[in-house]
């Protein structure tokens, strides 16, 4: 069948009757409705399912979670934004960097729920060498982390609901939320052999929402739909063996020794990394310590503190 020939294609698709063409190497989804009247100058919505599964149970659970989609009128909770992720190779050791975009993000129904991150390592583009947290089925929900970075809330542990169980069909796995460890934007890592390519990827998860769980509000909204965490989802694809692209919270880095006259930035600070103060009355301490010389441009930074009750100000510097 020429599927870029309608004539051809419609008759294959008419009401109790469905076709599906021979394909090759290509798949091409096809779909179709019954008969609906349409009057004139209107329109008709209509949605499609695409539902995965490792086995029958696990097409069943996605499906419920579909279902429940389409009954929310499409207004559902969402986990936060991709972290932008760069990595840098040194010598025996990686360096990961990212930005705070996920912590802006706002979920349409449970607010600024944003809780913390998790840092996934591989030596595998598809991150199958990454070790696999399976559901009471026996399925992979999740890759285990080497490092985890959380909001200091009080949120701590393993979450009171288990994937699955807001919609009545649970699997088992509790997410671990962290231990208010505090947020972190990087991550070096040792545990590295130069000359080997190694892929990571950052994930970014909220709170979920439990009453019991929780004793602060995340939303304005009343009647909170219970609900187990989610993450931000994070993928290399492949084709035939190629790398054709990177979601913006994955990298690929191979740690090497540097050249024997790199010279790497440093900044202008006293044995225990204090900032010296220039200008001002202050009892506090500012501390500084360069996590990537690489990174670091020629410049001079001013960090200022002011109290506008007493019009006083506190100034540091420090040089690059």
């Amino acid at each position: 069948m020429d599927i870029h020939n309608e004539e051809t294609v419609w008759p294959n698709i008419q009401p109790d009757f469905f076709a599906v063409p021979a394909q090759g190497v290509n798949q091409v989804w096809i779909f179709g409705s019954g008969t609906f009247g349409l009057p004139p100058n209107t329109s008709q919505r209509f949605g499609t399912a695409f539902v995965f599964g490792a086995n029958e149970q696990a097409m069943f659970r996605s499906s419920a979670v579909a279902q429940r989609i389409y009954d929310s009128d499409y207004r559902f909770a969402t986990p936060p934004r991709q972290p932008q992720l760069r990595a840098i190779g040194g010598d025996e050791r990686v360096t990961l960097i990212w930005d705070e975009l996920a912590e802006l993000t706002r979920d349409p129904i449970y607010g600024s729920d944003f809780e913390g991150y998790r840092v996934i390592k591989s030596t595998d583009p598809q991150f199958r060498d990454a070790e696999d947290i399976t559901d009471s089925f026996g399925n992979a929900v999740y890759k285990r982390s080497i490092a985890q970075f959380d909001l200091d809330n009080g949120l701590t542990g393993y979450h009171s609901l288990q994937f699955g169980e807001e919609i009545g069909i649970p699997n088992g796995v509790h997410y671990y939320m962290g231990e208010d460890t505090g947020l972190q934007h990087f991550y070096i890592d040792e545990n590295v052999t130069n000359g080997r390519n190694y892929y990571y990827a950052v994930v970014s998860y909220d709170a979920g929402y439990d009453s019991t769980y929780f004793d602060r509000g995340i939303s304005n909204l009343e009647n909170l739909f219970p609900i187990s965490p989610s993450e931000s989802p994070a993928s290399i694809t492949q084709s035939q063996g190629v790398i054709t692209n990177f979601d913006r919270n994955t990298v690929q880095v191979r740690p090497n020794p540097p050249s024997s006259n790199k010279r790497d930035g440093e900044i202008t600070v006293d044995s225990q990394n204090r900032v010296p103060q220039i200008n001002g009355l202050a009892t506090g301490t500012v501390r500084a310590f360069a996590v990537e010389g690489d990174l670091l441009p020629d410049d001079t930074y001013d960090i200022t503190f002011s109290q506008e009750q007493s019009g006083l100000s506190v100034e540091y510097e420090t040089d690059t």
